[in-house]
Order: C-alpha cells, then structure tokens, then sequence
C-alpha cells in the first residue's frame, strides 16, 4: 500500500480509447482529512477539475489504473499548493479548451500548432505554479504525461480500482 502524503498527484491511465493519442488523461491532487473520531483512519480524497466542475473526491475513486506521484518539494509547499487548489472548489469546467486540449495533442502528434490551454490536469499544475514551483519547467502546454515524465516529481506508486 502507498503511504499517501498531502500535495501527492494521481494521474490516471488514458481510457482505451485515447491511448493512440495520449498516455495518460487526469490529474488530481491528493489531501487528508482529519479523522473526526478517536482512533479513527485518516482518509484522503482528491481535489479535481471534471465535467461537474471542480470537486472533492474520495481518494481512489476511479474506474481504471493510476500513478501516485510526489513533487520534489517541501511539506510545506505541498500544503500551500493544496490551499490553493481547495480555493477553486466550484468553479466550472473549461469545456471550451477541451479542443484546444486535442489540438495540442495534434501538434505534438502531427506538429500542428495550439494556443494555451486550461483543463484538468492544469489545475495541478496551477496550484504548485501559484506557490512557486513549475512542476513541468519548459512546457507551455502541458498535458497529464508531462506530469509523470516531469524531472519535478517522483513515481511513489502504482493503483488500480479495487
């Protein structure tokens, strides 16, 4: 079992259907809640960008297989970053940068070219951006891949649904 800390990342394995395109398709960022009761396990749940709009999960909700990833910071950070992204809760989706999303996919694929973009997995990467650390330096268009390729943070882990 992953030891799960706050400000850890899941990205999910793409569904089968995207896999020609790309590798990996969401990112979440990892918090604790406080047990409420004596002896009580700590839970932790996930913090995301979805179709509903930005949420809170129970950690370990999806249909399919994902990594645990740890950005290279201190606790500290990680704490903040999870602020940041809390703060966020109820905003809704950019349906609209979903084609730029595909675009830059394109691009990469075909060497087309794309605009910036916002989507899920941004949401991630803003929230450790707004408290100093760029978890994929050099890459204006990133996508959830980057995440797991980035230099910035270590694979702790593997999970499938259980």
């Amino acid at each position: 079992m992953i030891e799960l800390r706050e400000g850890d990342l899941a990205v999910l394995v793409a569904r089968h259907i995207l896999q020609p395109f790309v590798d990996y398709d969401h990112a979440a960022l990892i918090y604790p809640r406080q047990p409420r009761l004596v002896g009580e396990v700590r839970r932790f749940y996930t913090i995301e960008a979805g179709w509903s709009g930005v949420r809170c999960y129970r950690y370990g909700h999806w249909p399919r297989a994902w990594l645990v990833l740890r950005p290279k910071c201190s606790e500290e950070v990680a704490y903040d970053a999870v602020t940041q992204a809390l703060k966020r809760r109820g905003d809704k989706y950019a349906f609209g940068h979903l084609r730029q999303l595909l675009a830059e996919v394109l691009r990469r694929k075909a060497g087309l070219r794309a605009a910036e973009l916002v989507v899920c997995h941004e949401l991630v990467i803003q929230a450790y951006r707004d408290v100093g650390l760029d978890l994929v330096p050099g890459i204006a268009i990133p996508l959830p891949g980057d995440l797991v390729r980035s230099e910035m943070v270590e694979i702790i882990g593997a999970e499938a649904p259980k």
